[in-house]
């Protein structure tokens, strides 16, 4: 099942042309820490998404080690968070996580990625690429 996952995820990223982020279809490189004691490690993103049109995150991580990422999606409205849109992961992710949803109107949303991988000398971050559909 887990050989199916990657082209799933080149699929749903290379969607309708017009959907997704208003600057157009990304793909970043982000550093995400891994987990302290009393913190889970976390990197986020803020990007603007067209509203009445699909839009599509992937994350896919190092592999080193394979962890359970965790996506989670919020809406922004003025100077804070608002509701949580989307959201995968945790428990058996396994380094691939994805969302999809279809705002309700163009505006700013903010990505959270979560590494609950333990921080150790060897694994400091999970080195993630996202892509932005």
């Amino acid at each position: 099942m887990k050989c199916c996952l990657f082209p799933l995820a080149l699929t749903l990223a290379a969607g309708a042309a017009l959907a997704g982020p208003v600057d157009g279809p990304t793909t970043e490189k982000l550093e995400v820490p891994s987990s302290r004691t009393n913190a889970v490690g976390e990197a986020d993103l803020t990007r603007v998404f067209r509203g009445g049109q699909r839009a599509t995150v992937v994350v896919i991580g190092d592999h080193n080690p394979v962890t359970d990422l965790e996506v989670r999606v919020y809406e922004v409205k003025g100077d804070s968070e608002g509701k949580l849109i989307a959201h995968d992961g945790g428990k058996a992710s396994r380094d691939i996580v994805g969302a999809s949803w279809v705002p309700a109107r163009t505006g700013p949303y903010r990505i959270v990625i979560r590494n609950p991988a333990p921080l150790t000398e060897k694994n400091p971050f999970n080195r993630c690429y996202v892509v932005l559909r």
